[in-house]
């Protein structure tokens, strides 16, 4: 840690601005010894006091807090810049996926069904029902880091019509995938910000968090449970109600609904 501080105070930075709001954000962020240091007003674990300029907001989304934030500092920050640009490599890469497994753009689900958080998992056994049946109507893409190849090869175990290209690609190369694609299925993860700065919609299922602060933005449908605990932003959890109660038919209902409007 404190060769990490030497670091930082090498870099001699002017502002720096905390987007996370967590105390080890904003211990950092004084570290640097910027003269400005800005962060959210309301910020979690006391990492208001670390800043020079502490920022109120009143958006709910993480997305239009960061673009309040960042307006204050004077920045010209729009809602319509919550986009991302395709890369020569994510281009390359899904065409030439696309071509060898026969596939047309738009003529494939991409479900990325792994999480970091335990709790925002969504379980295997719901999983599988949403991908049997969904293969049915077209292929299925699994996508997934090196590290959620086991998760990836329980949910698709034994069934035809599913692809599973978990740890056979960089993030550059899974944007391209995820644009290639009709819509994605997802837990709270990467890839629900990824599809909607793409132009993809996606269906999430969410549990521990809240869909109106980190949900998919603008572009998505968000499957919540109704369970009292929903949105306690716990890692770790007993039961982990919320998302054991999101049904599988519910989840199957929206995805083949975000497939038809994509189709017309």
């Amino acid at each position: 840690m404190w060769a990490l501080r030497r670091r930082l105070r090498t870099g001699r930075f002017d502002w720096v601005i905390d987007l996370q709001g967590l105390f080890r954000s904003g211990y950092f962020a004084r570290a640097t010894g910027a003269a400005v240091r800005a962060g959210f007003a309301d910020a979690r674990e006391m990492a208001r006091g670390f800043y020079t300029h502490p920022i109120s907001v009143r958006a709910a989304h993480t997305v239009d807090r960061n673009i309040e934030l960042a307006r204050a500092l004077g920045v010209d920050a729009r809602s319509e810049d919550f986009t991302l640009e395709l890369s020569d490599v994510a281009r390359q890469f899904a065409d030439a996926f696309c071509r060898e497994r026969t596939l047309p753009p738009g003529g494939f689900v991409a479900v990325a069904p792994a999480t970091r958080w335990a709790t925002k998992a969504y379980p295997v056994r719901q999983w599988r029902k949403v991908i049997r049946a969904l293969s049915h109507d077209l292929p299925v893409v699994l996508l997934g880091a090196p590290n959620e190849r086991d998760v990836c090869a329980a949910v698709c175990e034994g069934m035809t019509g599913v692809i599973d290209l978990s740890g056979g690609t960089g993030i550059a190369e899974l944007t391209g995938v995820v644009a290639a694609s009709a819509g994605v299925l997802c837990n709270d993860s990467a890839v629900m910000n990824i599809a909607p700065a793409l132009g993809v919609p996606a269906v999430v299922m969410i549990g521990p968090t809240r869909a109106e602060h980190t949900g998919p933005y603008r572009l998505g449908q968000a499957l919540v449970a109704d369970v009292p605990c929903q949105g306690c932003r716990k890692r770790t959890c007993r039961h982990v109600t919320c998302m054991q109660s999101i049904e599988a038919g519910r989840v199957l209902d929206a995805a083949r609904a975000m497939l038809a409007r994509r189709s017309t």
